[in-house]
């Protein structure tokens, strides 16, 4: 298993790439609000510098073998995997 984190313009499409990679092989997918210290480079100059929104990181595990599809799974809900 590897570990991913995975960051969001906002809650829904967090909320929404975790209930896409339940069809996957992931396990944990705990949702966190990113705290207003910010950081991890200002989540991402402000996830490639469109309005700020509501980050938040979505942390999981998956299989060796699905990385990838998790990869385009949180890519397609506008998310940034570190």
């Amino acid at each position: 298993m590897r570990k991913i984190q995975a960051y969001f313009g906002s809650e829904t499409e967090a909320r929404d790439a975790r209930n896409k990679l339940k069809s996957i092989n992931v396990e944990d997918g705990m949702l966190e609000k990113v705290p207003d210290g910010r950081s991890i480079s200002d989540v991402a100059a402000d996830l490639f510098s469109g309005e700020k929104h509501d980050p938040h990181i979505l942390n999981f595990h998956v299989a060796e073998e699905d990385h990838e599809k998790a990869g385009a799974i949180v890519k397609e809900h506008n998310g940034y995997v570190r």
